[in-house]
């Protein structure tokens, strides 16, 4: 790719990155292919390679296994194949400025996965146990991201329905 000045390189993680309830090793994993396509991404900038990665949902036999074992309802995702279009459009030339991204298809919903980031600060001269509490009862507490996927994308999709 380098050679020839192009090329598009698509990943496979999961939404278990953000973390999913009894999923902790899996999720682990999948947010190591989220911080190899941040990190291949930047490293590859401006030389014409993008790296992007799908976080798919589809009905599998995994997710059938784990509906089973935690006594959750079958499956009612789409089939696999409804991951297609995100993947070839990535792979396409369509997607020349996409780098770095994390795209995940949820029903009617085309989603960006949000990187890893740090919120806006807030500020003291010397951080102290009590101090922190205070943030934390203040300024901070309404700032805390949700825990899992689940009330993640939940939270996302119910503000994008209401569009």
């Amino acid at each position: 790719m380098k050679r020839q000045g192009s090329g598009s390189i698509v990943n496979v993680t999961s939404g278990a990155l953000m973390g999913l309830e009894g999923m902790g090793a899996y999720g682990a994993t999948k947010g190591a292919v989220a911080s190899l396509t941040y990190s291949w991404a930047a490293e590859n900038a401006g030389t014409g390679i993008r790296v992007n990665a799908v976080s798919p949902v589809g009905a599998s036999h995994m997710q059938e296994q784990r509906k089973q074992y935690q006594g959750g309802n079958p499956s009612t995702e789409p089939p696999a194949e409804a991951n297609a279009p995100v993947l070839c459009y990535l792979l396409s030339d369509l997607a020349a400025e996409i780098n770095g991204q994390i795209i995940r298809t949820v029903g009617r919903s085309l989603l960006l996965i949000a990187h890893p980031g740090v919120a806006l600060p807030v500020l003291d001269d010397e951080w102290t146990v009590e101090s922190i509490a205070r943030a934390f009862e203040t300024d901070l507490k309404a700032r805390q991201f949700p825990s899992g996927i689940l009330g993640m994308v939940t939270e996302v999709v119910g503000e994008a329905n209401q569009l």
